[in-house]
């Protein structure tokens, strides 16, 4: 071996580990829309590191579709955390609310005021 090439070699590991470094850098600052409602949902369980939160912010500017899914995801854990009693199980409704439920949603379907099929 020339004097040279240990160097070469320990300088192509190293340029090796930057790309990778940029490449994970890239795709926390870049993120698609999949892996923003994956983000979205593991942001509620933990705090997400600083790319990752700049890069929602970024994906999040731009995409009204994402910007929405996180507005209903928020709105849905903040209702089943008021939901669920600080003992931890789980309300339950009364028989007179389940059949209240029951008729309401059976009357909108007979009414058909939505616009998708029920089958």
């Amino acid at each position: 071996m020339a004097d040279g090439e240990p160097a070469t070699a320990a300088a192509m590991t190293f340029l090796e580990r930057c790309t990778k470094a940029l490449e994970r850098a890239r795709a926390s600052l870049m993120p698609g829309c999949r892996e923003m409602t994956r983000r979205s949902s593991d942001a509620l369980e933990r705090e997400p590191g600083l790319f990752d939160r700049i890069g929602a912010r970024i994906h999040l500017a731009m995409c009204s579709a994402c910007r929405r899914y996180r507005t209903q995801l928020n709105l849905l854990h903040r209702t089943a955390r008021r939901w669920r009693p600080e003992n931890g199980s789980p309300k339950r409704l009364s028989p007179e609310a389940k059949e209240r439920l029951k008729a309401a949603l059976k009357k909108h379907v007979d009414e058909g005021d939505c616009d998708h099929d029920h089958g």
